[in-house]
């Protein structure tokens, strides 16, 4: 997941040179000048957002080679500028080689006019990562960064006939410098995301460049160029290509039960069972895109569950390999961190963006993770290895060891953060009212309540943590309740001075309501809340041999939580569209006697019914994400996963497991 930022230097003049491809970023005849006539213009941006108006929901542009980011910056500009609009701009930007932050403060510095939107970008940019950033800018904004090869990338991405590009700016160095970045295969795949009417811009009209296009459907126009560039190219896809140049194989080939059919929504209204984190992330994203979102809860308080406990820590779930397990848990990680932030600048939920300490014995594997492991997925924007001394100086208190510093996490009240998202006028929140089974009805869902009550809605998600199995709908998934019991510590002056989250064989929290949270034991298959005093005393144990003055944190337990939430057989989130198991079963016979087999034909799904369980302990970090991409994949919006993890994380892929392996009836 590492990734080569640019290699720049600077001219006399002041403009950024970039080293890897011996040009200069931006013209020396005015950069925003060119990017205006050349992009914006180019594609008739302005003309086409007023003549679509309100009457469409999306507008979507994609990017190739983000640079200093200033045709998004200009674009954006442009975007608060027009009235009427649609109603969103989705904005995809690839770059493989990202300007470091620094750099790109300097470089954006010389645009005044920008400086606002600039400071919005540089709070969200990262810098680092290969795969996709999502930045949520506005309400009518958002930003994804696509960081490594163009063309993986866009292989890699879930497209539908309503996440097709509208407009295309293909920015990148010369195809005589960058000659990668010009390639058919590339090209295919820009129509690929493509429809009839898709506009294109370039300032670059050579002729291999519109020759690939021309091939892929697209029919080309010369206009004047800017500045002492004679042409520029415009381009509108047709969508008849005249040849099929090769394309690029995508790291990752989907296979045909995880192909999800398309929908249509008739009202945006939804249902969601249970007001934990995932349930109440879900509605969140959901009501940001305009759904009025019905929380169902059985019990008479929203995070009554695991979602209850007092503190939870942000932190990433670290990875020796790069696997989907180390992509997902990255990105989770990532998107949570700039969602919090974002969110507590209007609502209070106690986010501390203090960092997070982790002790290798807090890891809980089989094998002990190594750094010279961890360096190499993962860059020290993430994660540093700190010895005694700095962790000591970190912290705040005299450490035993050193450990693995992720100066992005941090920690939150669950229950504050549930009811931030609660406070969205578009979220109705429904307590007491335990659910007993699903129907579908013609283009709707009857949600039945045990006390005979039905409400109905065309969309519904399953979020009540371990307890999603009691459905008719779900009731296959392996899904896997695990106790869990945290302690509460009185705080002391000395103890007073722990700054951060400190993650050994138990995990203890910065001072909160005079007290420090000690977490938590961890029983599979348990669901008793009765509280252990046995599990106190390991709690304690598990976080006293941490710091070198046995009196740091006081002996004596004040109170304790138990709850149970879920976790699944392969310690995955189950977050997607619910599989027809029945229909499955059918269709995917045969891999139940020969594992190899060929089949085509696409996955049976359950229309319009959606699930997110089994986060486990690392639900802070991985509710937002799967929220975020269950909103998307409800509003058919393009969402912030590409196929590989949307696939890595659904819940169709233990009825394939099974077949294989020859586990059905």
């Amino acid at each position: 997941m590492l990734i080569k930022n640019a290699e720049l230097t600077w001219l006399e003049s002041g403009l950024p040179f970039s080293r890897q491809f011996n040009d200069v970023y931006h013209s020396q005849e005015g950069a925003l000048a060119e990017s205006n006539h050349v992009f914006l213009n180019g594609n008739s941006l302005e003309q086409r957002w007023l003549r679509q108006g309100s009457k469409t929901s999306k507008f979507i542009i994609a990017e190739l080679g983000f640079g200093t980011g200033l045709n998004f910056l200009l674009t954006w500009q442009l975007w608060n500028n027009v009235s009427p609009r649609p109603s969103h701009l989705h904005y995809l930007a690839f770059e493989k080689h990202p300007i470091d932050h620094q750099s790109l403060t300097k470089m954006l510095s010389r645009w005044s006019s920008l400086s606002a939107l600039s400071g919005c970008l540089l709070k969200l940019y990262p810098d680092h990562s290969a795969g996709l950033h999502r930045l949520v800018l506005d309400k009518t904004l958002t930003l994804d960064l696509y960081y490594g090869d163009a063309c993986t990338q866009l292989s890699g991405r879930h497209v539908t006939d309503t996440t097709k590009v509208d407009a295309w700016f293909l920015d990148g160095f010369s195809p005589k410098l960058n000659p990668q970045m010009w390639r058919p295969e590339l090209i295919r795949q820009i129509a690929l995301n493509s429809k009839p009417g898709t506009s294109l811009s370039s300032y670059s009209v050579a002729g291999s460049v519109r020759s690939a296009l021309g091939e892929c459907g697209f029919e080309i126009t010369k206009n004047r160029g800017f500045g002492s560039k004679r042409h520029m190219l415009i381009a509108s896809f047709s969508g008849n290509p005249t040849a099929q140049p090769e394309l690029h194989l995508a790291d990752y080939q989907r296979p045909p039960w995880f192909h999800l059919p398309l929908y249509n929504i008739e009202a945006k209204r939804a249902i969601v069972i249970g007001a934990g984190l995932a349930g109440c992330s879900t509605a969140y994203s959901l009501a940001c895109r305009g759904w009025h979102v019905q929380i169902i809860e059985r019990h008479d308080e929203p995070a009554s569950g695991s979602s209850g406990n007092k503190q939870s820590a942000l932190q990433c779930r670290l990875q020796k390999t790069e696997s989907p397990d180390h992509s997902f848990y990255l990105h989770a990680y990532l998107f949570a961190a700039r969602h919090y932030g974002q969110l507590s600048l209007e609502h209070d939920f106690s986010w501390k963006s203090c960092g997070v300490l982790q002790l290798p014995q807090a890891t809980n594997k089989k094998t002990a993770l190594q750094f010279s492991h961890l360096e190499k997925n993962y860059p020290a924007q993430i994660l540093q290895e700190i010895d005694a001394q700095s962790a000591t100086a970190i912290t705040g208190v005299n450490l035993e060891q050193g450990g693995w510093w992720l100066p992005q996490g941090g920690w939150l009240d669950p229950g504050l953060l549930c009811r931030a998202y609660l406070a969205h006028p578009g979220i109705e929140l429904r307590l007491s009212t335990p659910i007993e089974q699903l129907e579908r009805s013609s283009n709707y869902w009857e949600v039945h309540s045990e006390e005979g009550g039905v409400f109905t809605a065309e969309v519904v998600v399953i979020a009540n943590n371990y307890c999603a199995g009691e459905f008719a709908q779900s009731a296959g998934l392996p899904l896997v309740p695990v106790r869990g019991q945290a302690s509460h510590v009185p705080s002391t002056a000395r103890s007073k001075s722990i700054k951060t989250v400190i993650c050994g064989e138990r995990t203890i929290f910065p001072a909160y309501n005079q007290s420090h949270m000690l977490a938590a034991s961890y029983i599979a298959n348990d669901e008793n809340t009765e509280i252990r005093a046995a599990e106190n005393s390991s709690n304690l144990l598990g976080v006293e041999h941490l710091f070198t003055d046995p009196e740091q944190i006081g002996s004596s337990i004040s109170h304790a939580r138990a709850s149970t939430r879920a976790s699944s057989i392969d310690h995955r989130p189950i977050v997607g569209m619910v599989p027809d198991v029945k229909q499955m079963h059918v269709d995917y016979a045969q891999l139940a006697r020969n594992a190899k087999s060929s089949v085509t034909s696409s996955g049976a799904y359950l229309p319009d019914l959606y699930i997110s369980t089994a986060h486990g302990s690392c639900g802070l970090a991985s509710c937002p994400i799967s929220g975020e991409y269950l909103a998307s994949l409800i509003n058919q919006d393009s969402v912030p996963l590409n196929q590989e993890l949307m696939d890595h994380i659904g819940p169709a892929r233990f009825i394939i497991r099974d077949l294989k392996k020859q586990r059905t009836a």
